[in-house]
């Protein structure tokens, strides 16, 4: 969102805020099945370790709340996927 120069620098914080806990990415299996995960940066936190002890510990499938809060069976490599895309998202939301 663009504001003009007249929206004060807490509300752009404000707005910012919002925006960013609301960001959900969606990954798209090869099967073409999609998977919507929340991307604010608690969820982030929790992609970020779960993909790193699935990866470190060879798990294949974890279960995962999606941001529907469906459970589905995903795989790290799902959960990083989500992960860069929510990061994506949080950095183009970032700057004021």
């Amino acid at each position: 969102m663009q504001f003009n120069g007249q929206a004060s620098r807490e509300y752009r914080k404000k707005v910012r805020a919002e925006r960013l806990n609301s960001i959900v990415v969606t990954v798209t299996r090869v099967d073409g099945t999609t998977l919507s995960f929340d991307g604010d940066e608690e969820s982030q936190k929790r992609l970020d370790r779960f993909s790193r002890r699935a990866i470190a510990s060879s798990t294949q499938t974890l279960p995962w709340t999606m941001a529907d809060n469906s459970v589905m069976e995903i795989t790290p490599d799902e959960m990083t996927q989500a992960l860069d895309l929510a990061l994506q998202e949080q950095g183009a939301q970032w700057f004021l």
